[in-house]
Protein backbone atom coordinates (compact mmCIF):
# COMPACT_ATOMS: atom_id res chain seq x y z
CA UNK A 1 0.00 0.00 0.00
CA UNK A 2 2.99 2.43 0.92
CA UNK A 3 4.42 1.45 -3.17
CA UNK A 4 0.48 2.22 -4.35
CA UNK A 5 0.50 5.43 -2.13
CA UNK A 6 3.81 6.88 -3.32
CA UNK A 7 3.27 6.35 -7.25
CA UNK A 8 -0.08 8.46 -7.30
CA UNK A 9 1.37 11.13 -5.47
CA UNK A 10 4.11 11.20 -7.46
CA UNK A 11 2.03 10.64 -10.09
CA UNK A 12 -0.37 14.09 -9.29
CA UNK A 13 2.62 16.54 -8.38
CA UNK A 14 5.98 16.75 -5.86
CA UNK A 15 3.31 19.30 -3.29
CA UNK A 16 1.08 16.41 -2.42
CA UNK A 17 3.77 14.03 -1.50
CA UNK A 18 4.98 16.22 1.82
CA UNK A 19 2.81 13.50 3.97
CA UNK A 20 5.22 10.44 2.82
CA UNK A 21 8.11 8.95 4.10
CA UNK A 22 11.06 11.91 2.71
CA UNK A 23 13.26 9.42 1.80
CA UNK A 24 11.49 7.35 -0.56
CA UNK A 25 9.84 9.96 -1.88
CA UNK A 26 13.34 11.58 -2.73
CA UNK A 27 14.88 8.47 -4.52
CA UNK A 28 11.30 8.08 -6.66
CA UNK A 29 11.66 11.59 -7.68
CA UNK A 30 15.37 11.89 -8.85
CA UNK A 31 15.02 8.34 -10.43
CA UNK A 32 11.89 10.22 -12.23
CA UNK A 33 13.64 13.46 -13.00
CA UNK A 34 16.60 11.18 -14.45
CA UNK A 35 13.57 9.39 -16.85
CA UNK A 36 12.01 12.89 -17.67
CA UNK A 37 15.24 14.86 -18.90
CA UNK A 38 15.66 15.18 -22.80
CA UNK A 39 18.69 15.32 -24.65
CA UNK A 40 17.81 18.16 -27.00
CA UNK A 41 20.19 21.11 -26.49
CA UNK A 42 19.69 24.40 -26.64
CA UNK A 43 21.80 27.90 -27.61
CA UNK A 44 22.40 31.00 -24.85
CA UNK A 45 19.81 30.01 -21.58
CA UNK A 46 20.13 26.68 -19.62
CA UNK A 47 16.60 26.07 -18.33
CA UNK A 48 15.97 23.08 -15.61
CA UNK A 49 12.69 21.20 -14.88
CA UNK A 50 12.72 19.64 -11.22
CA UNK A 51 8.87 18.21 -11.62
CA UNK A 52 6.62 17.51 -14.01
CA UNK A 53 6.42 17.58 -17.65
CA UNK A 54 10.03 18.06 -19.62
CA UNK A 55 10.20 20.78 -21.87
CA UNK A 56 12.42 21.24 -25.09
CA UNK A 57 15.14 23.58 -23.69
CA UNK A 58 16.33 20.85 -20.81
CA UNK A 59 19.93 20.01 -20.78
CA UNK A 60 21.23 16.91 -20.21
CA UNK A 61 24.09 17.62 -18.17
CA UNK A 62 24.63 19.81 -14.83
CA UNK A 63 20.52 20.98 -14.91
CA UNK A 64 19.93 17.44 -14.17
CA UNK A 65 22.36 17.36 -11.36
CA UNK A 66 21.02 20.83 -9.99
CA UNK A 67 17.98 20.22 -10.06
CA UNK A 68 17.77 16.55 -8.49
CA UNK A 69 19.68 18.14 -5.34
CA UNK A 70 16.58 20.88 -5.57
CA UNK A 71 14.18 18.54 -5.22
CA UNK A 72 15.67 16.87 -2.81
CA UNK A 73 16.44 19.60 -0.41
CA UNK A 74 12.52 20.77 -0.73
CA UNK A 75 11.45 17.50 0.44
CA UNK A 76 13.89 17.08 2.99
CA UNK A 77 12.99 20.44 4.15
CA UNK A 78 9.06 18.99 4.87
CA UNK A 79 7.22 20.31 2.55
CA UNK A 80 25.30 29.21 -27.21
CA UNK A 81 26.19 30.97 -30.59
CA UNK A 82 28.86 33.92 -30.06
CA UNK A 83 27.16 37.11 -30.25
CA UNK A 84 29.21 39.94 -31.92
CA UNK A 85 32.62 40.61 -30.37
CA UNK A 86 31.70 43.51 -28.32
CA UNK A 87 29.65 41.15 -26.32
CA UNK A 88 29.04 37.97 -26.92
CA UNK A 89 26.85 35.14 -24.57
CA UNK A 90 27.44 31.92 -25.47
CA UNK A 91 25.84 28.03 -24.46
CA UNK A 92 25.94 25.36 -26.05
CA UNK A 93 23.95 22.15 -25.17
CA UNK A 94 27.54 19.54 -25.24
CA UNK A 95 29.90 19.69 -22.50
CA UNK A 96 34.22 19.68 -24.03
CA UNK A 97 35.86 17.25 -21.32
CA UNK A 98 38.73 18.35 -19.73
CA UNK A 99 42.14 16.60 -20.47
CA UNK A 100 42.50 13.24 -19.58
CA UNK A 101 45.82 14.48 -17.68
CA UNK A 102 43.90 17.28 -15.55
CA UNK A 103 44.30 16.57 -11.80
CA UNK A 104 41.80 15.86 -9.90
CA UNK A 105 40.26 19.35 -8.17
CA UNK A 106 40.78 19.88 -4.47
CA UNK A 107 40.07 22.56 -2.29
CA UNK A 108 40.75 23.84 1.32
CA UNK A 109 39.03 26.45 4.06
CA UNK A 110 41.58 29.40 4.10
CA UNK A 111 41.49 31.88 6.63
CA UNK A 112 39.80 34.95 5.27
CA UNK A 113 40.12 36.84 8.86
CA UNK A 114 43.97 36.89 8.13
CA UNK A 115 43.95 37.55 4.74
CA UNK A 116 44.78 41.08 3.15
CA UNK A 117 42.67 41.79 -0.14
CA UNK A 118 45.26 42.78 -3.18
CA UNK A 119 44.80 45.91 -5.05
CA UNK A 120 42.25 46.20 -7.53
CA UNK A 121 43.93 47.46 -10.79
CA UNK A 122 41.92 48.48 -14.10
CA UNK A 123 38.32 47.96 -14.42
CA UNK A 124 38.08 45.36 -17.12
CA UNK A 125 34.25 44.98 -18.18
CA UNK A 126 31.01 47.28 -16.97
CA UNK A 127 27.62 46.30 -18.36
CA UNK A 128 24.81 48.71 -16.49
CA UNK A 129 22.41 46.28 -18.48
CA UNK A 130 21.01 48.96 -21.14
CA UNK A 131 21.87 47.70 -24.57
CA UNK A 132 19.37 44.42 -25.15
CA UNK A 133 21.73 43.22 -28.18
CA UNK A 134 24.55 42.69 -25.62
CA UNK A 135 22.93 39.25 -24.63
CA UNK A 136 21.40 36.82 -26.46
CA UNK A 137 17.62 36.99 -24.96
CA UNK A 138 15.35 34.33 -25.12
CA UNK A 139 11.90 33.00 -24.27
CA UNK A 140 9.77 30.10 -24.15
CA UNK A 141 6.96 28.04 -21.94
CA UNK A 142 9.18 27.99 -18.96
CA UNK A 143 11.44 31.27 -18.64
CA UNK A 144 12.13 34.13 -20.13
CA UNK A 145 15.24 36.52 -19.80
CA UNK A 146 14.71 40.04 -20.62
CA UNK A 147 16.56 43.49 -20.52
CA UNK A 148 14.57 46.89 -19.57
CA UNK A 149 14.75 50.13 -17.71
CA UNK A 150 18.38 49.40 -16.59
CA UNK A 151 18.52 45.89 -15.41
CA UNK A 152 18.23 42.04 -16.48
CA UNK A 153 15.90 40.24 -15.61
CA UNK A 154 15.25 36.36 -15.18
CA UNK A 155 11.36 35.09 -15.07
CA UNK A 156 10.81 31.66 -14.27
CA UNK A 157 6.89 30.71 -15.31
CA UNK A 158 6.96 27.31 -13.26
CA UNK A 159 8.26 26.27 -9.92
CA UNK A 160 11.57 24.10 -9.27
CA UNK A 161 13.13 25.13 -12.13
CA UNK A 162 16.22 27.20 -12.89
CA UNK A 163 18.08 28.97 -15.76
CA UNK A 164 21.41 30.87 -16.44
CA UNK A 165 22.79 32.64 -18.94
CA UNK A 166 26.43 33.13 -19.29
CA UNK A 167 29.65 35.20 -21.59
CA UNK A 168 32.27 33.76 -22.77
CA UNK A 169 34.07 36.74 -24.79
CA UNK A 170 34.24 38.86 -20.95
CA UNK A 171 37.02 36.54 -19.30
CA UNK A 172 39.11 36.97 -16.38
CA UNK A 173 41.99 35.01 -14.75
CA UNK A 174 42.54 37.39 -10.99
CA UNK A 175 39.76 39.64 -11.06
CA UNK A 176 36.90 41.20 -8.27
CA UNK A 177 33.57 41.22 -9.08
CA UNK A 178 30.38 42.74 -8.28
CA UNK A 179 26.98 42.34 -9.35
CA UNK A 180 23.63 43.80 -7.86
CA UNK A 181 20.72 41.43 -7.55
CA UNK A 182 17.28 41.61 -6.16
CA UNK A 183 13.54 39.00 -6.14
CA UNK A 184 10.46 40.87 -6.95
CA UNK A 185 8.40 38.16 -4.95
CA UNK A 186 11.01 35.70 -2.99
CA UNK A 187 9.60 32.34 -1.46
CA UNK A 188 10.67 29.43 0.03
CA UNK A 189 14.35 28.41 -2.18
CA UNK A 190 13.76 31.01 -4.69
CA UNK A 191 17.83 32.08 -5.32
CA UNK A 192 19.51 33.72 -7.67
CA UNK A 193 23.44 34.04 -8.31
CA UNK A 194 26.86 34.52 -10.40
CA UNK A 195 28.48 31.73 -12.59
CA UNK A 196 32.45 32.96 -12.60
CA UNK A 197 35.34 31.06 -14.52
CA UNK A 198 32.96 29.44 -16.88
CA UNK A 199 34.75 27.25 -20.00
CA UNK A 200 30.98 26.07 -20.88
CA UNK A 201 27.37 25.32 -20.16
CA UNK A 202 29.13 22.12 -18.18
CA UNK A 203 31.84 23.36 -16.37
CA UNK A 204 32.30 26.64 -14.03
CA UNK A 205 31.74 28.10 -10.36
CA UNK A 206 28.28 29.40 -9.27
CA UNK A 207 27.72 31.49 -6.35
CA UNK A 208 23.94 32.00 -5.27
CA UNK A 209 22.38 33.28 -2.00
CA UNK A 210 18.26 32.34 -1.46
CA UNK A 211 15.58 34.04 -0.23
CA UNK A 212 16.33 32.93 3.49
CA UNK A 213 19.70 34.79 4.00
CA UNK A 214 21.77 31.66 2.74
CA UNK A 215 24.38 31.50 0.18
CA UNK A 216 25.92 28.60 -1.42
CA UNK A 217 29.28 28.29 -3.24
CA UNK A 218 29.54 24.81 -6.15
CA UNK A 219 31.40 23.91 -8.65
CA UNK A 220 30.11 21.80 -11.52
CA UNK A 221 32.60 19.47 -13.68
CA UNK A 222 31.04 17.81 -16.78
CA UNK A 223 28.04 18.30 -15.59
CA UNK A 224 28.24 17.53 -11.70
CA UNK A 225 27.71 19.90 -9.45
CA UNK A 226 29.70 19.83 -6.01
CA UNK A 227 29.09 22.40 -3.04
CA UNK A 228 32.16 23.68 -2.04
CA UNK A 229 30.04 25.43 0.79
CA UNK A 230 26.57 23.62 1.05
CA UNK A 231 23.72 26.05 2.23
CA UNK A 232 24.72 28.20 5.38
CA UNK A 233 22.68 31.07 6.82
CA UNK A 234 24.15 34.89 7.07
CA UNK A 235 23.42 37.74 8.55
CA UNK A 236 24.96 39.68 6.23
CA UNK A 237 22.93 38.80 3.26
CA UNK A 238 19.30 40.57 3.05
CA UNK A 239 16.42 38.34 3.08
CA UNK A 240 12.62 38.74 1.81
CA UNK A 241 10.90 39.90 -1.18
CA UNK A 242 11.90 43.38 -2.80
CA UNK A 243 15.24 43.65 -1.34
CA UNK A 244 18.64 43.92 -3.16
CA UNK A 245 21.97 42.74 -2.17
CA UNK A 246 25.10 43.04 -4.33
CA UNK A 247 26.87 40.10 -4.32
CA UNK A 248 30.74 40.17 -4.49
CA UNK A 249 33.55 37.28 -6.06
CA UNK A 250 37.22 37.87 -5.86
CA UNK A 251 39.44 35.29 -7.32
CA UNK A 252 43.39 35.37 -7.25
CA UNK A 253 44.50 32.36 -8.30
CA UNK A 254 43.46 29.19 -6.73
CA UNK A 255 41.46 31.50 -3.76
CA UNK A 256 38.42 31.75 -4.39
CA UNK A 257 36.22 34.35 -1.69
CA UNK A 258 32.74 35.48 -1.76
CA UNK A 259 30.91 38.13 0.01
CA UNK A 260 27.23 40.33 0.35
CA UNK A 261 26.76 43.72 0.69
CA UNK A 262 30.56 44.28 1.29
CA UNK A 263 30.81 41.49 3.83
CA UNK A 264 33.41 38.73 3.37
CA UNK A 265 30.99 35.30 3.24
CA UNK A 266 34.10 32.97 3.44
CA UNK A 267 37.43 32.07 1.65
CA UNK A 268 38.56 28.99 0.37
CA UNK A 269 41.09 27.09 -2.29
CA UNK A 270 39.68 25.05 -5.34
CA UNK A 271 41.89 23.98 -8.51
CA UNK A 272 39.28 23.30 -10.94
CA UNK A 273 39.13 26.40 -12.92
CA UNK A 274 41.95 29.14 -13.66
CA UNK A 275 40.28 31.64 -15.28
CA UNK A 276 36.79 31.97 -17.73
CA UNK A 277 33.72 33.76 -18.74
CA UNK A 278 31.00 34.93 -16.22
CA UNK A 279 27.02 34.62 -16.26
CA UNK A 280 23.98 34.93 -14.33
CA UNK A 281 21.79 32.18 -12.32
CA UNK A 282 18.36 32.15 -11.10
CA UNK A 283 16.39 29.13 -9.57
CA UNK A 284 12.32 28.74 -8.38
CA UNK A 285 11.60 26.69 -5.44
CA UNK A 286 8.11 26.77 -4.54
CA UNK A 287 7.11 29.97 -6.55
CA UNK A 288 5.83 29.73 -9.89
CA UNK A 289 6.44 33.24 -11.17
CA UNK A 290 9.88 34.17 -9.88
CA UNK A 291 11.74 37.15 -11.17
CA UNK A 292 15.04 38.02 -10.48
CA UNK A 293 17.00 40.97 -11.00
CA UNK A 294 20.43 42.05 -12.09
CA UNK A 295 22.00 45.42 -12.40
CA UNK A 296 25.44 46.96 -12.70
CA UNK A 297 27.99 44.18 -13.57
CA UNK A 298 31.72 44.88 -12.63
CA UNK A 299 34.53 43.32 -13.16
CA UNK A 300 38.05 44.30 -12.13
CA UNK A 301 41.65 43.27 -12.67
CA UNK A 302 43.31 42.03 -9.00
CA UNK A 303 47.03 43.41 -9.25
CA UNK A 304 49.38 40.76 -7.65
Amino acid sequence: MKRLSLFLCLSLSLASCVSADPTLVAHAVNATLTAAVTPTPIVVVVTAVGGGMPIPTVTPDAGVQQTLAAASETLAAGSATPLPPAATSVLTGTSTPLPPNTPAPTQTLASAETSTPLPLGNLLYEDDFTQPKAWNLSEDNAQRTSIADGQLSITLKVADRFTFIYNLTRRARDFYATIGSAAVECGFRDRYGILFRVQNGSNYYQFEVDCDARYRLSKVVEGTLTPLRDWTPSAAIHSGSGVSNELGVRAVGDRLEMSANGQSLLTLTDTAYQEGGFGLYAGSGVSDSYVATFDNLRIWEVKK
